[in-house]
């Protein structure tokens, strides 16, 4: 039998301090995990480490615009606007529990960048609508309505909702017909969004918005925050007065033989695909207002309206019948109504006293008894000159009666009637006081006007104007306060929120979108000497949550300086 070995006093040394080695190793292992487990479970999305932080520093430094405010836990200023940037940074620190460490709190220095909103999570409310600035969307209970899921510009006027990229939206707006306007704030716009869900360009840099907030509406008068230049904004209607009597001229004189008349209602921003009615849409009411003289005629058929169109699955105008129209709105197709046209033509005996004729004369009696019994009959020059208007051919005849005298022996005098096919009329100047219109809506009015010649039995185009008679869409833009703070709320047309450096409030870190330096910190220390902007920020690294007092061995310095232009 053998004896068992002896264990020495060296061996006994040994694995006791390889057992408390790994004791320990266990011990900083499980504390460490439980650590990470708790940050896992924060799910906190932007966590950064102390490079990546300082990087975000240095990076929001780089677009400071002007105006930066020192406070006693941090620096906020405004950002140059440009693509995805505008509105304000701000650098400072949280005291933040349960955070680092599980049932404590913990100092933590974080970046928020932000468009001065009211409330919190970046959120404008109203009612069942909520605009998120950082997620790029509109939400209707919920539900994104417009907004793509990355930030962007580029967009086709009418394109639906949910295709439109945002860029920071805020101010939001709806009004008594359901349209939804919305605040594209980095975008410099402000977008409509119809009932139909699609959404239209409404305003822009074009007129002068930068970083545009809130919206209030009064009666037809909008009002707009215009928070990167400091101003209200007023946008209301500007009816222009109707003028239905028109002058025309050419610098040579226009032959023609008909006048084809487009009574033209352009869709402005309001959308108004109403239709509309010349006087009552009768040939009779018509012609009474426009008529020349009693023989005139018009040719006008008010299922003859045309539709102007632009197709978005072509990408193209189209001009289309009231059937053809009805069944691109009954299919569902998108589209943008763009005019709606009424056409009649009007044929007249004397546009004005400086009128003259191309005439052909007829020789055959056949024809001239034919003339002669015809209904319309005008006299232009008492005993002597007659026109007649022929409805089935579309044509103008004339009848000049002289007298021709023979000497003799005796003398006499003989009555010569003489008859001619009027080819076109030729004038210079005229004018129309043209048929009003009932039921129109919202729009522009136009009438254009096309003096076609004949040839031949076709007809070309001799003269051609367009009038806009009146609209009644046209809105103008003014300041109503200007050399404010960054106003971002309009509460009426004489109240309304700033966002003021010197005082912007206490800034709360949101854990969902602020950007956050995951390790504790024990101070963050902000200076500015002449253009120089100097950062020391002071962190803890192994940060201990348990034995609080060893940590004040664990600090460490990141010094960053820039210079401000």
């Amino acid at each position: 039998m053998k004896n068992k070995k002896a264990i020495t006093l060296v061996e006994l040394i040994v694995g006791i301090s390889i057992s408390m080695i790994l004791m320990i190793s266990i011990g900083i292992f499980a504390s460490s995990g439980l650590s990470n487990i708790f940050l896992q479970e924060k799910n906190i999305g932007n966590l950064l480490d102390i490079n990546d932080f300082s990087k975000k520093i240095k990076n929001n430094l780089d677009n400071i615009e002007k105006n930066e405010k020192i406070l006693t836990d941090g620096i906020i200023f405004k950002r140059k606007t440009e693509y995805n940037l505008g509105g304000f940074s701000y650098i400072g620190t949280e005291e933040i529990n349960n955070f680092y460490c599980e049932n404590q709190k913990t100092k933590h220095i974080f970046i928020k960048n932000f468009i001065p909103y009211d409330g919190n999570n970046y959120e404008v409310i109203l009612g069942d609508l909520k605009s998120n600035q950082k997620e790029n969307k509109v939400f209707k209970n919920g539900n994104p309505i417009i907004g793509t899921n990355f930030y962007g510009y580029e967009f086709s006027s009418g394109e639906e909702s949910t295709k439109v990229p945002l860029n920071g939206p805020t101010g939001l707006l709806k009004d008594n017909k359901g349209n939804i306007f919305v605040s594209d704030s980095l975008n410099n716009r402000i977008l409509k969004r119809e009932i139909s869900g699609k959404t239209f360009h409404f305003i822009g840099e074009e007129s002068g918005l930068l970083e545009p907030n809130g919206l209030f509406l009064d009666g037809d008068d909008l009002y707009i925050a215009n928070s990167g230049k400091g101003e209200i904004l007023k946008y209301f209607p500007q009816e222009k007065e109707a003028n239905y009597k028109q002058n025309f001229s050419n610098s040579q004189e226009i032959s023609f033989s008909r006048i084809k008349f487009e009574y033209i209602k352009k869709i402005g921003l309001d959308n108004d695909e109403k239709n509309f009615k010349i006087e009552n849409n009768t040939k009779e009411s018509i012609l009474n207002k426009i008529k020349k003289t009693e023989i005139d005629y018009i040719e006008f058929n008010e299922n003859n309206d045309k539709y102007e169109v632009f197709l978005e699955n072509i990408g193209e105008n189209k001009i289309l019948s009231k059937t053809e129209f009805e069944n691109i709105k009954n299919s569902g197709q998108n589209y943008k109504l763009l005019k709606i046209i009424k056409i009649f033509y009007f044929y007249t005996a004397k546009i004005g006293d400086n009128q003259s004729y191309e005439q052909t004369e007829i020789t055959d009696s056949l024809k001239i008894n034919q003339i002669i019994n015809l209904d319309k009959k005008l006299e232009l020059i008492i005993g002597k000159t007659y026109i007649y208007f022929d409805e089935n051919e579309k044509l103008f005849y004339k009848e000049e009666i002289s007298n021709v005298t023979n000497p003799g022996p005796p003398p006499t005098t003989t009555i010569v009637k003489r008859y001619f096919k009027i080819n076109n009329f030729k004038i210079q100047n005229f004018s129309f006081d043209f048929p009003e219109f009932k039921d129109f809506g919202k729009g522009k009015f136009v009438i254009k006007i096309e003096m076609q010649k004949s040839d031949l039995g076709n007809f070309t185009i001799s003269f051609i104007n367009e009038k806009e008679i009146f609209a009644n869409d046209v809105k103008k833009l003014i300041k109503v306060a200007q050399n404010l703070k960054y106003p971002y709320k309009i509460n009426s047309p004489s109240s309304f929120k700033q966002f003021d450096l010197e005082n912007p409030g206490i800034i709360k870190f949101d854990e969902k979108y602020d950007k956050i330096l995951k390790l504790p910190i024990k101070n963050l220390d902000i200076s500015k000497n002449g253009n120089i902007i100097t950062i020391l920020i002071k962190y803890y690294i192994n940060y201990d949550c348990e034995n609080l007092d060893s940590n004040e061995q664990k600090i460490r310095t990141l010094l960053l300086k820039k210079k401000i232009n």
